[in-house]
């Protein structure tokens, strides 16, 4: 079998699937490129074979078919058949070519797409890895944010502690004053019922031990209505006396020197 018979054979069973299932898992991509681009330049020999082959023929055809009119032999017959072997020959070849060209351009094709997914691969491995990483990271941070807040509460705990016993140390150790005698008044008989006290009290006796209730805000408001009541006290005593002074005017009023009439 001459070896254009064989490149075509071969890559006509290749490109239709027509190699038994052995031969196929026997033979690796790397085999088949190798073997296509083996025949690719065997393929471009046998057309420049066939066409220094069909150059000669053809001009003879022509010169022959110019110098005999309408005679045709048996001579001219097998020039004619030869002539068409050839081109059909090359026809073939070319298309085998083309085959052999779209065979290794696949080849090469799908070369760059395994190593597209090996670098995908890669890098899908070192994204994983790293996304591991900040998971990893990202539960640390947490467990330290969680640990920070328990220990900020506590401190808040702590510090309202301290700040409730510098209250209470504050109220026991506060300066204490005595508590001035109310001026609200509570009516004519009580004040009657002071000053007979007053008069009978022996003028040696201890004065009244200081009120040792600490002072505060509710101090400030009693004062504030001692001077409102002070305020009242003094108004009423002005009119009181305003009323009794025009009283006594009315009262001993002169009697009117001009007769009635």
């Amino acid at each position: 079998m001459d070896p254009f018979s064989v490149c075509w054979t071969f890559l006509r069973d290749l490109a239709h699937s027509k190699l038994d299932l052995r031969e196929r898992r026997r033979l690796d991509p790397e085999k088949i490129f190798e073997r296509a681009s083996t025949r690719i330049d065997s393929l471009l020999n046998l057309r420049d074979d066939h066409f220094n082959i069909v150059g000669p023929l053809r001009e003879e055809f022509e010169n022959v078919k110019n110098t005999n009119t309408g005679v045709v032999n048996d001579n001219d017959r097998a020039l004619e058949q030869r002539l068409r072997t050839v081109n059909d020959s090359i026809e073939k070849l070319e298309i085998g070519i083309e085959e052999s060209s779209v065979l290794i351009g696949l080849s090469e094709h799908f070369q760059r797409i395994e190593s597209d997914r090996s670098v995908l691969r890669l890098e899908m491995g070192r994204i994983t890895d790293e996304n591991d990483w900040l998971r990893e990271e990202l539960t640390e941070t947490q467990r330290k944010l969680k640990e920070a807040y328990e220990e900020i509460e506590e401190l808040h705990i702590e510090r309202r502690e301290m700040q409730f016993n510098d209250e209470i140390r504050n109220m026991s150790e506060s300066n204490l004053r005595p508590i001035t005698p109310s001026k609200i008044p509570v009516g004519a008989w009580r004040v009657e019922e002071e000053k007979a006290i007053n008069i009978t009290k022996p003028l040696d006796l201890p004065s009244p031990a200081p009120s040792r209730l600490p002072i505060g805000a509710w101090r400030t408001k009693v004062n504030a209505y001692k001077s409102v009541m002070e305020k009242k006290e003094i108004k009423e005593k002005a009119e009181s006396h305003a009323r009794n002074k025009r009283s006594y005017f009315k009262l001993n009023a002169p009697t009117s020197k001009i007769p009635s009439r």
